[in-house]
């Protein structure tokens, strides 16, 4: 479906891991598994970002592949994902 692997740990960059560090541990879970987990899940790119969505629940993850590792770059609520950069 998509043309990339995933055969590395995804990185965490600054603002995911943030907000991983406030989430509830339930949440926390669900959000590493479904990235762990890629390419499965609920995944959309966007070619004018250059980066994929992947949805988890209530919440959307953005995220670039680079050389077969994922870079999560946003994990925001859904809605809040799509407005300008916070």
């Amino acid at each position: 479906m998509y043309n990339y692997n995933v055969n590395k740990d995804p990185v965490y960059l600054k603002q995911p891991t943030k907000y991983l560090e406030k989430a509830q541990p339930w949440q926390v879970k669900a959000i590493k598994r479904a990235v762990k987990d890629l390419p499965d899940g609920d995944v959309e790119y966007f070619p004018s970002e250059r980066m994929y969505r992947l949805r988890v629940g209530g919440y959307r993850i953005k995220f670039a592949v680079i050389k077969d590792r994922v870079f999560v770059h946003k994990i925001r609520p859904r809605g809040d994902v799509y407005k300008g950069a916070k």
